[in-house]
Formats: structure tokens, C-alpha cells, sequence
């Protein structure tokens, strides 16, 4: 079931007001807000306001604990309030420029990159974030280099279209020059280019020993690079578990960022495309062990080659406008920056 896209026209132009101040209120204290609260701030009578906020509470966008007077977001007056009230430009031009220059003074490794986009990624957004690895279904060949080591021992590195590396030490029947593993691996990397496991292995006829054998290396590695999890790098979850103390929301936490098959599951059912953003809030009525947060997620990487996903994670109380564009932008800086190195187009959609 999607999310409830909900009607700007349902509420006034004083209820829409009304709602966001509750909102941006309760996200800043965490405390029911009342009618009093807000008549400096809207410039009419408290009778008025709490005419609006009955019917705010009538239509489903706030509620009324039983513990106080005022009043709390629900879960749908949350959505509306991302869907109709948002200001998400919330970084400032100097933080732009200080995330992007910490990723171009980062070397170009890969697990590099993904653990300090986990660690800026919560650092901006200020709550527990997640990165995933670019990953691609359907790898290709790219690159193939033969190095030879010891007697008959050769290592074979392996470079695949979306940057991943592998390597692989191969015990030959006999030593092999230099020159003549580096012809190979030559006429290999020329024959193989763009070429995915089943491709690859309509070429084994008609080889020699040294290249049949080579090559099959080459499609069992990149067959289980196929088969492979996908890697995620996580920062901020003592932050997060904090802000939750010893309730059930902490234990939701845990188990979204710890456990393998219900974080690919929603990262795959959610599945924003490059440059689009997905708010999941409290589950949208579809993940129950989810039901106290709220994710944000953005998805990066080159249309067709290799992708990734962004995520921050909070209590359904996040600060949604930072969140949504801390991942908005890192999404974008980090699409462009693997344009760059694998070539492709940054404003491509799809996954």
C-alpha cells in the first residue's frame, strides 16, 4: 500500500499554519502544544486557534494525550506536513561546500567513501544514518590484470564495471613469464569489455589453456558478486538509541539497522529512484516493526550500471526539512562523483 497522499485544499490557509507551527513545536520540545502557545505566533485569539485545532484533531492531523491539554502530530498530520508545509532546502551554502570538500579530499576507495558518507550523512542530519554500496544485478567485465608472484603462483586482479575489485591468487601448471600474463590479461580485457557472466562464457571456445582457465576464474567471480549482500555502513546509532531511552522504539531501531533482511526489504520496496527522495513514516501502515520512525531515503549512483542507497533514520518526532535535504544533497554529490569515475549520466532516473 503506498503512502495517503493527502489534499492541500482539505485545510484553510490559517489550519495549514496552524498545523506546521504544531509540528516544528512538538519535532523542537517533544512536549503536547497548546492553543496559548501559538497566539503571539499567529496573531489571533487563543478562541480561534483552538477552534482550528479542533478541527485539526476532527480531520486526523493532530491528537489530544490523555496527560495534557495540548496537542500532538499524528501520523498523518506528519505526511501532510511533508507532503504540503516542508521547507527542505535546510543546508546552509557553507555546509554544502564543507561535505563536498570532504568528498573530493577523500581518496578514491570505495569503502572509504561509504563510511564517510554514513558518518556526514548522520552528522548533518543529525540522527542514525545509513549507506549502502553501489551495487549493480547484472555486473560486467571491465578490467583484468595477471601479476606474476612466485614460481607458479600468479595473482589475477579483477576490475568490474561499477568499480568493484577482486583479487585472486591462480597456481599455474607451469611459471609463466611477465610478458606473456600481461598479452594475456591484454587480448582478455579487449575481448571481455562490457561483457557480464553469461556473455563471458560463450567465449570460452577456441581459447588456450592459460586464457580458458583465466577466464573461468573471471565468470565465478563475477557470479558471486551477483549473489553478493549489499553492504551497509551505518553511523549515529548511540545517538539515536538516546533520543529513544529503553523504549520499543530503540528496539525498532536496532532491528532495522542490524538486521540484513528487513533493511534490503525496505530499501528495495521503497525504492526512490536516483535524484528522488522516499519519506516512510511510521511504516506507512504497511511495516508494523517499524511504527515508532521515520526514514528518509535517496537513492545515488549511474542509471543502468551501479547504485546505492542513503538513508536517515529517527522517531517519527525527526527534524523531516534537515533530513530530507542532507540526503537529497549527498545523493546528488555522490551520483556525480561516480559519473566521474565510471562515466554515465548524473541526471539519469531509475535503478
Amino acid at each position: 500500500m503506498e503512502a495517503e497522499v493527502l489534499s492541500p485544499s482539505e485545510l484553510t490557509e490559517r489550519q495549514k499554519h496552524t498545523l506546521e507551527l504544531i509540528i516544528k513545536h512538538y519535532i523542537e520540545t517533544g512536549h503536547p502544544v497548546s492553543s496559548k502557545s501559538l497566539v503571539s505566533l499567529l496573531g489571533v485569539s487563543s478562541a480561534t486557534i483552538r477552534n482550528d485545532m479542533g478541527v485539526l484533531e476532527e480531520t486526523g492531523y493532530i491528537s489530544s494525550p490523555h496527560t495534557s491539554a495540548g496537542r500532538v502530530p499524528t501520523e498523518k498530520g506528519y505526511r501532510y506536513f511533508v507532503q504540503h508545509l516542508l521547507d527542505d532546502d535546510q543546508l546552509t551554502a557553507v555546509e554544502r561546500r564543507t561535505i563536498a570538500h570532504q568528498f573530493h579530499q577523500a581518496p578514491l576507495d570505495l569503502e572509504q567513501w561509504m563510511r564517510l558518507a554514513a558518518a556526514v550523512l548522520s552528522r548533518t542530519a543529525r540522527s542514525a544514518s545509513l549507506v549502502t554500496a553501489p551495487y549493480s544485478k547484472i555486473n560486467r567485465f571491465k578490467h583484468l590484470e595477471l601479476i606474476a608472484t612466485q614460481g607458479r603462483m600468479v595473482l589475477m586482479v579483477l576490475v568490474l564495471h561499477n568499480g568493484e575489485v577482486r583479487q585472486r591468487m591462480l597456481t599455474l601448471a607451469e611459471p609463466i613469464s611477465q610478458e606473456r600474463l600481461s598479452e594475456t590479461a591484454a587480448r582478455l580485457t579487449q575481448m571481455a569489455l562490457g561483457l557480464t557472466a553469461q556473455q563471458l562464457r560463450a567465449k570460452l571456445h577456441g581459447l588456450n589453456a592459460l586464457e580458458e582457465e583465466v577466464l573461468s576464474l573471471v565468470i565465478t567471480l563475477i557470479e558471486q558478486e551477483s549473489d553478493r549482500p549489499q553492504l551497509v555502513y551505518r553511523d549515529g546509532l548511540a545517538e539515536l538509541l538516546s533520543r529513544f531511552g529503553e523504549s520499543e522504539g530503540a528496539q525498532q531501531a536496532l532491528r532495522v539497522l542490524e538486521e540484513q533482511t528487513l533493511l534490503e526489504d525496505l530499501i528495495n520496496e521503497a525504492n526512490p529512484s536516483i535524484g528522488n527522495i522516499r519519506v516512510l513514516i511510521a511504516g506507512e501502515g504497511r511495516w508494523d516493526n517499524i511504527s515508532l520512525l521515520s526514514i528518509v531515503l535517496g537513492r545515488y549512483g549511474v542509471a543502468g550500471q551501479a547504485t546505492g542507497t542513503l538513508g536517515v533514520l529517527g522517531p517519527t518526532r525527526m527534524s523531516y526539512g534537515r533530513a530530507i535535504s542532507a540526503v537529497r544533497y549527498m545523493s546528488d554529490l555522490m551520483s556525480t562523483l561516480m559519473v566521474g569515475i565510471y562515466g554515465g549520466d548524473a541526471e539519469s532516473s531509475g535503478a
